[in-house]
């Protein structure tokens, strides 16, 4: 059988889900920040290999860095 020939209370299938403007609004968010690996902490002989320095796009101060200690990186 057609579909057209089919009330619409006896069509099979998924239902559209009703539009609203909460669901308009909502933008999804990323929750990753993009950024490059610039080497390990070291002084001036001694490389301290389990400290990465990581240089992440958008962020220039240091407060605005504070958000990112102890954060994971992907890679």
């Amino acid at each position: 059988m057609c579909r057209k020939q089919l009330s619409p209370q006896r069509r099979c299938g998924p239902t559209p889900a009703p539009t609203s403007r909460v669901n308009q609004l909502y933008r999804p968010s990323r929750l990753y920040a993009k950024g490059r690996i610039m080497g390990h902490k070291r002084s001036q002989r001694v490389a301290k290999c389990h400290t990465s320095l990581i240089k992440i796009e958008g962020v220039e101060k240091t407060d605005e860095a504070k958000f990112y200690l102890g954060k994971r990186v992907a890679y």
